[in-house]
């Protein structure tokens, strides 16, 4: 591989030239500081706001197979990403159409199915999606779908949370709250929702110990599609040690 964009466009010398493949998948990385013959130890970092990445695919003849959506470019000097609550915020590991219990659970919506995971494709970036299939009765929370957080809330922390939702109207309902713990909290103020993807978001400090995250969908029938749900302690990782 070799780059542009970068302090060391050609990070390899001698042996470190190659990476030799078969017919098994190979995962090649560069994360460390490579040497060459005009400087020695520079680092592989960008010197630029975008770089270039280019496979040299020339040494020997074949069909070389890339995963393209298994490309992915971190920058080690960046602080820790925040731990996401929900561990199964986003859909594209369970198969069409299965039924995601116990992770995501749904009640009150119409008689034949309630929750089901969509089709390729149908999710907020190419993916799959949690699909609700509420018979609204005007009243959010008869409606709702349910999944338990790794950890439970902590009074005072302020906490993010968000999500991207679609339905199949043009003026769906979506409420959050979270239960578990002494009490129910409800984020007031429906946000509203139609075709196409919404971020529903809000920033809060928790005042219980709550342990599930919910979403309200009883409003307004329709089928609710959700995708790449976030809850973070924004509290906690303010006091994160930077490196």
């Amino acid at each position: 591989m070799s780059f542009a964009g970068m302090v060391n466009n050609y990070p390899w010398t001698g042996s470190d030239a190659y990476f030799y493949t078969s017919d098994s998948w190979t995962q090649i990385v560069y994360n460390q500081v490579w040497n060459d013959a005009a400087s020695a130890n520079i680092p592989f970092k960008a010197k630029a706001n975008a770089i270039k990445i280019a496979f040299d695919l020339g040494k020997f003849p074949g069909v070389y197979y890339v995963d393209l959506n298994s490309i992915n470019i971190v920058d080690l000097d960046a602080p820790a990403k925040p731990v996401n609550l929900v561990e199964n915020g986003t859909f594209d590991n369970y198969e069409a159409g299965s039924d995601p219990y116990p992770d995501w659970n749904s009640w009150g919506g119409t008689a034949d199915r309630k929750h089901e995971i969509s089709a390729g494709g149908e999710g907020c970036n190419g993916g799959k999606a949690l699909i609700v299939h509420s018979k609204g009765t005007a009243v959010n929370y008869r409606v709702q779908a349910k999944t338990d957080m790794i950890k439970s809330l902590i009074p005072g922390h302020e906490y993010h949370v968000e999500a991207k939702i679609r339905c199949t109207v043009n003026a769906g309902s979506v409420r959050i709250q979270f239960q578990g713990g002494k009490k129910e909290a409800t984020l007031l103020n429906a946000s509203r929702v139609g075709l196409s993807w919404t971020t529903v978001s809000y920033d809060f400090t928790a005042e219980n110990a709550n342990t599930s995250l919910l979403f309200d969908l009883g409003e307004i029938s329709a089928d609710y599609y959700i995708d790449e749900v976030l809850i973070y302690d924004k509290t906690a990782a303010a006091r994160r040690p930077e490196k």
